[in-house]
């Protein structure tokens, strides 16, 4: 079984499955049957104008081969405003991926994204870390949150394609009552929903044009407002057809792996319904991508004006381009971007650091409870910059969480180390996270150091706050 699981390709995945169904609800009341309702919807949604979006996506699947098993959960957050003409967006996302088993590792991406509208193209600015921003353009039918306005469920469930139940009650979601209607998607209806969203996070997603989904069912929630006819929350339950997902992701056939999806939702809340006036695309962002698409260019253009000479270019060597290495050398890890190194050791009473693909991680499990440490270098970034960008807001806006506490940012020695640092607390399902983030200089940038403790809720987490910290920061050498 190939130990190398592709986190970027299953994160793309993830991406672009959330943002097609998010295009499907934006195809963007009330007769009290379920096709009055839709026709209703679909002639609203019609002329909208703009809207707010916020979607989860939980995952939790079993792979396994060759009497090797891999358990991968993935915890997506997307969220933002939209304004449909002029098409312009801004989201943020969070992805939280944790793999146990053969290949074991915890990673955390952030993303935030501005779109807009260029003629017959999409403008997309993307960041990781809140400061260098990259820009990428798709034709207009194809973007992630346009391509679909034509051919939203809506119009199928108004039209009797999909036959839909209305239940004879109410329920109250995000404080407005809503009629609640449910049906299923079959696999070919699901199939020509992700074919257009293949183009989303390029050419990794191609496996949506040749997945099989045969005999496959998406049962779905829909909830419509009593008083305005919008729809308000969208749920859909895709265990049955993530199987089919994840083989295609993995490039594998259902013979080559084992693939037990234990769960796989999706839930999409819509607001703000024609309240959004505009979003202004910051300059700082349009320059920062102008810059790094010229920084790019550069070397090509040189490598032209210089054809011809006898002296060759310099070889690039691996992390020159400030992208993050990460080596492991005996019970040591050593991370690297070109300008700083640091060696870590293993925190004492922690199981065996585990080098990734430029990041490094360790944890360990006591009494039920888990703690783990995840470090990585950032790029032209200060401390502040990123432990701003570490916000917890998405949680305060988001139902699943609760008893969210972000702390104020602290200064101090840690480890012997002068470092900036906050503490976040939350509840999520019946599980109680405490989150340690650490911002180390490393000269050009920082090494960022998360610390994720959980336990169950109710229960005391095991450790003392000072001997945790010292003990992981006096792990960390510069060199």
């Amino acid at each position: 079984m190939n130990n190398r699981i592709h986190r970027r390709g299953f994160a793309a995945v993830l991406l672009a499955a959330a943002l097609m169904i998010a295009a499907a609800l934006t195809g963007c009341g009330g007769k009290p049957t379920a096709q009055s309702l839709a026709k209703n919807i679909a002639e609203k949604m019609d002329s909208l104008k703009s809207c707010t979006l916020d979607e989860k996506v939980l995952l939790d699947v079993e792979i396994g081969a060759m009497g090797q098993t891999l358990d991968l959960g993935m915890d997506l957050g997307i969220g933002g405003d939209i304004i449909v003409e002029p098409y312009t967006s801004h989201l943020k996302m969070k992805l939280d991926m944790n793999m146990t088993g053969f290949n074991e590792s915890s990673e955390t991406t952030k993303m935030e994204m501005y779109s807009e509208r260029d003629g017959e193209e999409v403008v997309t600015y993307t960041t990781q870390d809140g400061k260098s921003w990259e820009q990428s353009r798709q034709d207009m039918g194809d973007a992630a949150l346009t391509g679909l306005l034509d051919m939203n469920i809506y119009n199928l469930i108004a039209d009797g394609t999909v036959e839909a139940e209305l239940a004879e009650e109410t329920q109250e979601i995000n404080g407005t009552e809503a009629y609640v209607l449910t049906f299923s998607l079959s696999g070919d209806q699901m199939e020509e929903f992700l074919s257009a969203a293949t183009s989303v996070g390029g050419s990794e997603l191609g496996m949506f044009e040749n997945m099989d989904l045969t005999g496959v069912s998406v049962p779905v929630t829909l909830y419509v407002g009593k008083k305005d006819g919008y729809p308000v929350r969208m749920q859909m339950d895709m265990t049955e057809m993530g199987g089919s997902l994840f083989a295609g992701a993995l490039g594998v056939s259902g013979q080559d792996y084992d693939i037990n999806i234990r769960k796989f939702t999706v839930n999409v809340d819509m607001s703000g319904f024609n309240t959004i006036d505009r979003i202004s695309i910051p300059e700082e962002v349009r320059s920062s991508a102008a810059a790094e698409e010229d920084a790019e260019e550069a070397p090509e253009e040189q490598a032209a004006e210089q054809a011809g000479e006898p002296e060759a270019l310099p070889e690039e060597t691996e992390g020159d381009n400030g992208e993050p290495t990460a080596n492991m050398d005996g019970d040591n890890a050593e991370l690297s971007n070109g300008d700083a190194t640091f060696v870590i050791t293993k925190p004492d009473g922690f199981d065996e650091l585990r080098a990734g693909d430029g990041y490094v991680t360790a944890d360990f499990y006591k009494d039920g409870a888990m703690t783990d440490v995840f470090y990585f270098l950032y790029d032209n970034i200060t401390v502040d910059e990123y432990l701003d960008f570490t916000d917890a807001s998405y949680m305060r806006e988001d139902a699943d969480y609760s008893n969210v506490v972000e702390g104020k940012i602290q200064s101090g020695t840690v480890g012997g180390k002068k470092v900036k640092w906050k503490k976040t607390s939350y509840d999520y399902s019946d599980l109680a996270f405490i989150k340690y983030e650490i911002g180390v200089p490393n000269g050009k940038g920082i090494l960022s150091v998360e610390i994720t403790c959980t336990n169950d809720v109710g229960t005391e987490m095991w450790f003392d706050e000072n001997e945790l910290l010292e003990n992981v920061m006096s792990h960390i050498e510069v060199k």
